[in-house]
C-alpha cells in the first residue's frame, strides 16, 4: 500500500504552510507511495506564524487563521495520503472602548433628549464654545441653583449597577467664576424612598470662563428601597443661581 509516502508528504506540507501563512505544501520524498506530497491547507485569513499555525493535518498541512480576523482553513487533499484536517478559525478581533448611554452627548446637530430641570431657564446649541467638534450645550436664565440642563437616562440604566460619569463644563464670559455640579434625580414608587430622590454624582467643582473642566466619578447607581424606579435624569446644575455656564461630551458608561 503507498500509504506511508502519501501521508510523509502531507507532512511535509504542513511545514511549509506555517513559513507561508497558509501557502501550498511541498512535495514530500516518496517512501514506496506517490511522490507528490498531500497540497498544504489554505488559509481564509492572515497568515499564520512560523511552524504552521495552531493546527496542522495529518496529511495535508493546515493553517490557522490569523488572530484579528475570522477565517477557516480549507482542508489539503492529498495525492497518496488522507486529505488534512481544516485549519482552525481565526480569532475575531475584540472590539474595545467605552461604550457612551447618552447618545446626544455632543449637541453638534440638536439638543435632542436634553431639557431643563426646574422651570425658567433656557437651553440652547452654541458655537461660541466647543470642548470638541463646533458646539455646546449653554443653559441661560437660571433664577434657581437647582436649575440645569437634563437628560433622562431611566432607560439605559440599572438600579445598583455602577456607572462612570464624564463631562466637561466651561462658565460663560458673563460669570467669569464658580462652581458646576452633577447631580441624579430619580423618582421611586412606594417603599421608604417613594417620591423624588437626589444623589449628586460629582460635587461642586471649580469652573471658570477660560476652560474647560471635567467633573468625573464612578458611583453606584441609588436603588428604590422597598419600591420601583418610575424616571431618573442626569442633570448639571450650580450652587450660584444666576451662573450661565456650558457643556460638552457627557459619557455615562457601565462599568
Amino acid at each position: 500500500m503507498n500509504t506511508a509516502g502519501g501521508s510523509h508528504g502531507g507532512v511535509g506540507g504542513a511545514a511549509m504552510g506555517g513559513r507561508s501563512g497558509g501557502g501550498a505544501g511541498g512535495a514530500g520524498p516518496p517512501l514506496g507511495g506517490s511522490p507528490t506530497g498531500g497540497a498544504g491547507g489554505v488559509t481564509s485569513a492572515g497568515a499564520a506564524g512560523r511552524g504552521g499555525g495552531s493546527s496542522s493535518g495529518a496529511g495535508g498541512g493546515s493553517g490557522a487563521g490569523g488572530s484579528g480576523t475570522s477565517g477557516s482553513g480549507t482542508g489539503g487533499s492529498a495525492l497518496g495520503g488522507a486529505g488534512g484536517s481544516s485549519g482552525s478559525a481565526g480569532a475575531g478581533g475584540s472590539g474595545g472602548g467605552t461604550v457612551n448611554l447618552i447618545s446626544n452627548f455632543g449637541f453638534e446637530a440638536n439638543t435632542t433628549g436634553w431639557s431643563v430641570f426646574g422651570g425658567s431657564a433656557t437651553i440652547a446649541r452654541s458655537t461660541n464654545e466647543a470642548h470638541s467638534g463646533t458646539r455646546s450645550l449653554l443653559i441661560t436664565g437660571r433664577t434657581q441653583t437647582y436649575q440645569g440642563p437634563q437628560y433622562a437616562v431611566l432607560d439605559l440604566i440599572t438600579p445598583g449597577g455602577s456607572y462612570g460619569l464624564s463631562l466637561w463644563g466651561k462658565l460663560a464670559s458673563s460669570n467669569p467664576t464658580g462652581s458646576l455640579i452633577a447631580t441624579f434625580r430619580y423618582t421611586c414608587s412606594g417603599g421608604t424612598d417613594d417620591g423624588d430622590n437626589f444623589m449628586q454624582w460629582v460635587g461642586a467643582t471649580a469652573a471658570s470662563a477660560s476652560t474647560w473642566t471635567r467633573l468625573t466619578a464612578v458611583n453606584t447607581f441609588p436603588t428604590c428601597a422597598g419600591g420601583n424606579m418610575t424616571a431618573a435624569w442626569l442633570y448639571v446644575e450650580s450652587p450660584t443661581k444666576t451662573l450661565s455656564y456650558y457643556i460638552d461630551d457627557v459619557v455615562l458608561s457601565a462599568q
